[in-house]
């Protein structure tokens, strides 16, 4: 067992797939969020609850809505701690070969983990499976849908200049992402689309070609941060990397990496820094 795993006590027994779902404190949507995890056609999940500076009141909401065989709560500190150590807690405690992403505001379709186990068992050379998500206001009105090239190469191509993997439509392989030290937690705003770009040295990332994900564009959500220019280097100095390993023109990722920032700085807040894909 590495350093990055050691410390972590066991609360469950492995699933097929362990659920990772940061809560905020008071979040007015667990309970439709969790009544979509209930409605999955692929009933063995795990969900792994990471509380954000809990007073008890959403691990007792969890407890009444899910048997404790299927429940895990970790305390987090958000403000203490930063986004990509909170994830890296669940990844600790997760046994599951697969881990599935979702967030307190955002609603997964019913068919959504039974595609993508489908897809990560299926196809050789994948670590990664995302689907398309519907992106709605608060009002419930869809703004735009996030698709993904079914195309590798354009896949690879279209990452350099933004992320088109929303967080709470992916599933991925837990070993490849435990190999690469999980998620970087110098990074603020940035870590799951760094994420991605390493896990891209590991093999495919397939999509499915439909919308598997409701994501809410909700101002006050733990994925909404500016991204810090020290985070930038970082994520620019990754996709260099990539390109290298696969082999793609580094101009791509420096022309890439500078578009991705500019609209960081210049565009409108998006969820998860996922870029707007008609």
């Amino acid at each position: 067992m590495s350093d990055w795993q050691q410390g972590i006590r066991v609360t469950h027994i492995a699933q097929d797939v362990d659920v990772l779902l940061p809560i905020r404190p008071q979040p007015l949507r667990l309970p439709a969020v969790i009544e979509s995890l209930k409605k999955q056609s692929f009933k063995n999940w795990h969900l792994i609850a990471l509380l954000d500076r809990d007073d008890g009141s959403n691990q007792l909401l969890l407890s009444t809505l899910l048997p404790d065989s299927q429940l895990t709560c970790i305390p987090c500190d958000y403000a203490k701690d930063g986004f990509p150590a909170m994830l890296n807690q669940g990844l600790k405690v997760s046994r599951a070969p697969f881990i599935a992403r979702q967030d307190d505001d955002d609603i997964s379709q019913p068919f959504r983990f039974e595609s993508q186990v489908k897809s990560l068992i299926c196809s050789d050379g994948v670590v990664a499976s995302v689907g398309w998500a519907s992106v709605q206001d608060q009002n419930g009105r869809t703004l735009h849908t996030i698709r993904q090239p079914s195309d590798r190469r354009e896949f690879v191509r279209t990452m350099m200049f933004k992320n088109i993997v929303p967080h709470s439509s992916v599933m991925f392989k837990r070993q490849p992402v435990v190999d690469l030290g999980g998620y970087d937690e110098r990074l603020r705003g940035c870590e799951d689309y760094d994420l991605w770009i390493r896990l891209l040295c590991k093999g495919h990332i397939v999509s499915i070609d439909r919308v598997v994900t409701e994501i809410l564009m909700n101002p006050q959500g733990m994925s909404r941060q500016r991204v810090p220019l020290s985070s930038a280097l970082i994520l620019a100095r990754q996709r260099v990397i990539t390109c290298k390993v696969l082999g793609s023109p580094r101009t791509t990722a420096l022309y890439g990496g500078l578009r991705w920032y500019a609209s960081e700085l210049l565009g409108p807040m998006r969820k998860r820094s996922v870029a707007k894909v008609d």
